[in-house]
Order: C-alpha cells, then sequence, then structure tokens
C-alpha cells in the first residue's frame, strides 16, 4: 500500500546513503495536483517530509524531482540506496541509448572514459537511476547492465567451491649461435640446452598465468561441468563451423578474440558469446540478429559463437540446436545504410581454407625437467 501525506499518494521516492532523499506524489482532488518533497528517514525508518514543492503538471513536477535529486547527488556526493543504477556498457549515456518509463531515470552521469565499475567487475561508459526496476527486454534493447546491488538482485549463496588454480611461468632467455637457417639455430640452440649450456633461472621469469576452475560442482546439482564443449562458430563471411574448445574462460576468449559477453537472444537454453568491445575494436560485421517479426535489433561484428546451457554452465549444443542454428546463420551478412534505416545485405560465403599440416622441427629433443632448489635454478 503507497504511503499518503496530507491527502497526496507517494508515487516514487528515492532514498540516499545519508537517509535523505525526496518524493514526488498526487491528490487528483488538490488545487495543485503535484508535489515533490524533500525527505528524511530516522533511526526507526520513520519518514518525515518538508520543503514541499507544488504543481499543476506532472511534467513540471517530474522535472522539479529529477533537478532535486541530481542536485543534491552533486552537492554531497551521495548515492541512492533503494534506486536501480544500470550501467551503459556499450556507448554513453545519450538521446535514444535507455528506456525513458514513469519511474526515471532521475538522473544519469557519463563518465569521461569508459571505467572499470563495480569492483572491477565490468567496464562502462556511465549509468542511469531509476526509482523501479527495468524489464529484462528493456536491459537487453539498449544494452544496459544492472548493479548487482540492485534491490532486486538476488542475495548471493555464502557457499564456498573448490577450485583447481593450474598455473604456468614463462622463463626467457636469448642466445647468439652461428648456423645456415633458423631450424639449425634453433637445433643447436636445444642441444646446447640439453647439455646445460644455458640454465635459465629466476632471472629469467617473465610472467606467471593462473587459470581456475572448479574442482566439484554444486552438490544439488549431481552434474560435472564438461572438459570440452562443442559450439557453433560463426566468422564474418564464412559459414558456421561445428567447433570443439575448453570450457575454460581462456579458450573462448581466443575464439572470439577478446573479452566475452554472454547474451541469451533465444527462448530454447541456447547461449550467444560474443566480443565484449567488438564495436568499440571495430571488428568486421558478421551477421544480424532479427526479431521475431524480421526486424534489424542488432549486428554481431567479428567471430561470436553458440553453446547450450547446464544449470550456470555453458555446455554443448544438441545436434538439433546445431542444424537450427547452422541454417539461422548459414548467410553471411555485410550491412548498409539505405533510406534512413540500416539493411542487412547478404554475401557469398568464403570457401573454407583447409588447414595447413602441422609444421615439424626436424629432431627436437625435450629435456627432463630439473629440480628446483631456492634460488629458482
Amino acid at each position: 500500500m503507497q504511503e499518503t501525506v496530507h491527502g497526496y499518494e507517494i508515487k516514487r521516492s528515492v532514498v540516499f546513503d545519508d537517509d535523505r532523499g525526496y518524493a514526488l506524489a498526487e491528490n487528483p482532488n488538490a488545487v495543485e495536483p503535484f508535489v515533490t518533497w524533500a525527505l528524511y528517514v530516522d533511526e526507526n525508518g520513520h519518514r518525515s517530509y518538508e520543503w514541499g514543492h507544488y504543481f499543476s503538471t506532472l511534467d513540471r513536477a517530474t522535472q522539479d524531482y529529477m533537478n532535486r535529486i541530481t542536485e543534491y547527488h552533486q552537492k554531497n556526493g551521495v548515492t541512492e540506496k533503494d534506486a536501480y543504477r544500470y550501467y551503459s556498457t556499450q556507448r554513453p549515456v545519450d538521446i535514444g541509448t535507455f528506456p525513458k518509463t514513469e519511474n526515471g531515470p532521475v538522473r544519469f552521469e557519463n563518465f569521461a572514459k569508459r571505467e572499470s565499475v563495480e569492483q572491477g567487475r565490468f567496464e562502462a561508459w556511465g549509468y542511469l537511476v531509476y526509482d523501479a526496476p527495468l524489464t529484462k527486454q528493456q536491459t537487453d534493447a539498449y544494452e544496459l547492465r544492472p548493479a548487482p546491488l540492485n534491490p532486486d538482485a538476488a542475495a548471493p549463496e555464502n557457499k564456498l567451491q573448490s577450485y583447481t588454480v593450474t598455473f604456468t611461468e614463462t622463463l626467457k632467455m636469448e642466445v647468439v649461435v652461428a648456423a645456415n637457417d633458423p631450424i639449425e639455430a634453433e637445433e643447436i640452440a636445444n642441444e646446447n640446452w640439453i647439455n646445460e649450456e644455458y640454465v635459465l633461472d629466476a632471472s629469467h621469469f617473465v610472467e606467471a598465468d593462473f587459470e581456475a576452475r572448479p574442482t566439484v560442482m554444486e552438490a544439488e546439482k549431481g552434474v560435472q561441468m564438461e572438459e570440452k564443449i562443442t559450439v557453433l562458430l560463426v566468422q564474418p563471411m564464412l559459414p558456421p563451423q561445428v567447433a570443439e574448445i575448453d570450457n575454460t574462460l581462456k579458450a573462448m576468449q581466443q575464439a572470439v578474440g577478446g573479452d566475452i559477453e554472454a547474451v541469451y537472444p533465444f527462448d530454447d537454453g541456447v547461449t550467444l558469446i560474443c566480443n565484449e568491445e567488438g564495436k568499440l575494436m571495430g571488428l568486421q560485421p558478421c551477421r544480424g540478429l532479427f526479431d521475431s517479426e524480421g526486424h534489424l535489433q542488432d549486428i554481431l561484428v567479428g567471430n561470436f559463437f553458440l553453446c547450450g546451457e547446464d544449470g550456470e554452465n555453458f555446455a554443448s549444443l544438441s545436434p538439433a540446436q546445431i542444424e537450427t542454428y547452422t541454417a539461422k546463420f548459414a548467410q553471411p551478412e555485410d550491412f548498409v545504410f539505405k533510406n534512413g534505416r540500416i539493411v542487412p545485405v547478404p554475401m557469398q560465403a568464403a570457401p573454407q581454407a583447409e588447414a595447413p599440416p602441422p609444421f615439424k622441427r626436424r629432431h627436437k629433443k625435450n629435456k627432463p625437467p630439473k629440480k628446483r632448489g631456492g634460488d629458482a635454478r
């Protein structure tokens, strides 16, 4: 039930982390039916309202409500604690880049550049604040990402999971040898290394690479995550390819050429993984995403792949899903601006290049590993 103050029903409100905020209320029977109030929340959670601004139209009251919120935030550097924040991850906030609803946005803010937000979880150009949550359709349509601590976010489970971490150290040394060609030079260096003429120690350390993956899955699921998954890889100007990749973040990043973004435009359990910054990187257009009526909704750029879902994990596509999406993305596309809108142009698929034979050195040997002491020798 909505709170009523002096005959006015509170329609919208925002409270900052200093327990002060603003509200917009309506009384259809009043001479001036709309009002914005400053509010204060006491230690018992009771709200007091003061400093009312009264208006005859909703538009003027809404603008005043937004102005008061923005000015208070800028003056005091406070953050809304009961509002809904959505980050614009693909572009700065501007006209046409966000949904306008009866609940906002009450304000928005652009950063000077694309910045890391939410303790480094992802990057964004800015954010918008709403009184009430947006729908998934709205966030997907405008490529907005909800803040993890929004009031409607699911509470995180306080449960630890076992992970296996693989780390690889890279040591590097440069030597000079006399040889007739590069292959012979490598063979000479390899023989010298086997004969311990070269010893790499801690002074040759370059980097260490770490990769973590769950050791055991959540008990209630009762299934083990697939180590490799069968996916459908789609590349610009090429027909789709069935591929098998490691079910790891690193392998997925390699497949799309950068940080991954998972999107869910389909309702049959198929996930689309693309390059999160593909458009900013200027990657080549690949395929269009269309709604049920055939209207272009988005343009996918660079490589992307489709995979299945298994709870919270990615999984292999089924044979039926492979058949469906091979047909769906069979036709390579380019895009042109025509009659004031972007339209897809079917293109001829380039022939698949045959993989070159694996390169083999003539007789390279593997040296058995040495035990390393405290000096990393």
